[in-house]
Order: C-alpha cells, then sequence, then structure tokens
C-alpha cells in the first residue's frame, strides 16, 4: 500500500513537473537587460511574453499572457512591459462578413493591451480598448502609452497613473499599422500600410493647419505624407528629426523631414519585402529585416545602404539593439527564434529557439528591449 502511495505522487509529482516546465514557468528571475518577445498561440493559455536573458542567451521565463501579443513597448525604468494583443479568433465578431473557420475557431481576446510586471513576471491587468479595435502599433513617451487602432483607424492614449484610455484621435487611414512618438508626447507618427502614406499628429500649427475664420483650431491635426506602396516600418532617428518608413510594396525607405512634413529621400533596398525597421541609439544605422531573411544596414547620414546581412531568418517582425550599439536581436518568426547580430562584424553570431515544441505555441512577432533603472 505505502509503495504504491510513493508510486502514485511520484508519477503525479514528475507530470507537474513537466506541465511546469512546458508551461514557461522557468523561475529564474529577470535580468536588468532583457530582450521580450511577443510569443503566440493559438489557443487560450498559450500566449506569453518570452524574457530572454541577451548576456546569458536563454529564456529566463515565460509570463501568460490572456490575449495574443503583437508588439511591445516598455517603460523607461524598465519595470513594466506593455504588448498590444492583436486580432485573433474574434474575426467574425470584429469585422461584420468574415467567417469564423474549423481552423481558428477559439476566440481570444482581440481588443486589449496587457500591463505585466517584469520583476514580479506576471500580466497584472488588461486594457480594454474598443471592440473591433484590434491594437497593434505600441510606444512609450512622456509617462504614456500609445497605440494604433487598425480597426477603427485611429490611435489612442492610455494613462498608466490613472489607469485609463484619456485619448483617442482619427486618423482615417487605412491599417493605422505601427507609430513612433517624439520624447515629448507632442508628435506622433503612423505607417498606414493600406493607404500608402504616413499620418503625422501635431498640435495645431498655423504655419501647416488652416481654419475657417472665426473658427477655433483643432487641439490636434493630422498631416498625410505620401510615402510609398505599403508603408510598413516606421522609425524614429536619434535626435527625432526625421522620420524613416519602410515601404514594402516597392521596397524602398523613404525618409520624412519633420519640420517640413516632407519625404526628402526615398532609398531603394533592392530586396523583396521588408517588413521593419530598427534605427541604433547612437544614430548611425538603420536596420532593415526582409520576409526572406536579409537584413540591410544603412548609413542614416549618407541615406544608403552599406551592408546586406544574409541568413538571419524569416519573417522577421521586429529588431532592437542594444544601449551600447554593439548587437541587434531580431524575433525571427520562420524558426521562432531570437537571432543575434554582431554589429562590428555585420555576423550572426548566436540564435535563442523561443518554441517549446508544441506548433500552437511557437509562433513570435514583436520584440522589445526592457532597462531596468
Amino acid at each position: 500500500m505505502t509503495l504504491r502511495k510513493v508510486s502514485g505522487w511520484s508519477l503525479a509529482l514528475a507530470s507537474a513537473v513537466a506541465m511546469l516546465s512546458s508551461s514557461g514557468a522557468l523561475g529564474a528571475p529577470t535580468p536588468a537587460q532583457a530582450v521580450l518577445v511577443a510569443g503566440q498561440g493559438k489557443n487560450p493559455g498559450e500566449n506569453a511574453l518570452i524574457i530572454v536573458d541577451p548576456a546569458a542567451r536563454k529564456i529566463v521565463a515565460r509570463i501568460p499572457l490572456s490575449g495574443q501579443p503583437h508588439n511591445i513597448a516598455v517603460s523607461p525604468d524598465g519595470k513594466t512591459a506593455y504588448t498590444s494583443n492583436a486580432l485573433r479568433g474574434t474575426d467574425a465578431k470584429n469585422y461584420p462578413g468574415l467567417t469564423r473557420t474549423d481552423a481558428d475557431p477559439d476566440p481570444l481576446p482581440s481588443d486589449t493591451i496587457s500591463v505585466v510586471d517584469l520583476e514580479a513576471q506576471k500580466e497584472v491587468r488588461t486594457i480594454k480598448v474598443g471592440a473591433g479595435a484590434n491594437p497593434h502599433g505600441i510606444w512609450y513617451a512622456a509617462g504614456k502609452v500609445y497605440f494604433t487602432l487598425e480597426g477603427n483607424k485611429t490611435v489612442g492614449r492610455y494613462d498608466p497613473k490613472h489607469d485609463l484610455v484619456d485619448w483617442i484621435a482619427g486618423v482615417g487611414q487605412n491599417r493605422v499599422h505601427e507609430l513612433v512618438v517624439t520624447q515629448d508626447g507632442q508628435k506622433i507618427f503612423t505607417a498606414n500600410i493600406g493607404s500608402d502614406n504616413a499620418a503625422m499628429l501635431a498640435p495645431w500649427d498655423p504655419k501647416f493647419d488652416h481654419i475657417a475664420e472665426g473658427e477655433r483650431p483643432l487641439p490636434w491635426n493630422v498631416t498625410l505624407i505620401p510615402t510609398g506602396p505599403g508603408a510598413e516600418g516606421i522609425a524614429l532617428s536619434a535626435d527625432e528629426k526625421e522620420v524613416w518608413i519602410v515601404n514594402g510594396g516597392d521596397a524602398t525607405v523613404a525618409v520624412i523631414d519633420v519640420a517640413t512634413r516632407k519625404v526628402v529621400k526615398t532609398v531603394p533596398l533592392n530586396f523583396e519585402e521588408p517588413l521593419r525597421i530598427t534605427i541604433t541609439p547612437d544614430g548611425k544605422r538603420a536596420l532593415v529585416p526582409s520576409r526572406a531573411g536579409e537584413v540591410a544596414v544603412l548609413d542614416t547620414k549618407t541615406r544608403s545602404v552599406i551592408k546586406r546581412i544574409p541568413n538571419v531568418g524569416t519573417q522577421i517582425h521586429g529588431v532592437v539593439v542594444s544601449p551600447d550599439n554593439s548587437f541587434a536581436y531580431t524575433a525571427s518568426q520562420g524558426e521562432a527564434e531570437v537571432t543575434i547580430i554582431d554589429l562590428k562584424s555585420y555576423t550572426v553570431v548566436g540564435r535563442i529557439p523561443t518554441g517549446t515544441g508544441k506548433k500552437a505555441f511557437d509562433g513570435i512577432d514583436g520584440i522589445g528591449w526592457a532597462q531596468r533603472r
């Protein structure tokens, strides 16, 4: 009898350990410098914010999320992350005319932003941003969290201090995809894939914005800037004087001068389907990954391609760069891994698998950097 009890207890313990391991509850603390990856699952319980230690080059935690994460923003103190939980599974509810299929039957909350405590490694809050909103791009600036809402063609702002969405503004363009925001929160730029342009939202400026006589100026105005077909990726220069837009349709980068609100240079990339763009912290280089796995390096001063890094990873949906400009980390969706690039030698020096072995969980998307201060 005793042996049976011990045997049963041992089997239960082994099963529990296996379940704990597969759930990603790894138990290691969040490092002072961390790479964050949006881990996507198809079913409830399979979505997570993955924490990677870039020094040890290993995953230290998987934080379960209530929705499917897409992009990531991090507070300046490195203690809190925010994920935009994009459309998945609720297509039929959010978009009239679409029918749920057997391949994607499970409703997941898609119109939310998750707030994650990186020290406690826990989702602490879920913010509803409106039915059918489909949040996508996300950015932290001036104490607020800014985000795009593709479903209703707007941008919104969340106030963490008061725990409320305190502002929403219409952009009116198709697929308001990614965004960047100046540090003072006074200028917002969006890349609008379906309208082939960028939008600049800023307080009323008499040099650009006109009103009828006797009318009061609106607090915010939108300037549309044609950039090229399929405006998808977006980056803000280190001095905030330029915005760089990746056009997936013709594989170019459009450089916008913030002062004049005009494209001043269009750079051909000469590869197919660029997805994202990141400018290094020192402002000297821009990194543009292609869907096929190549990363182009551009000199931001000459606005030209200076290097191409092959065989990085396919379907790269994000790139972050370490604060010392030494390494870049890509979220390679096709391989479900973080790829490490040495920015001195321009070579791939490491790969960190992010999958769990369960196909439904092996997808990854956005990537972020957390620097605890």
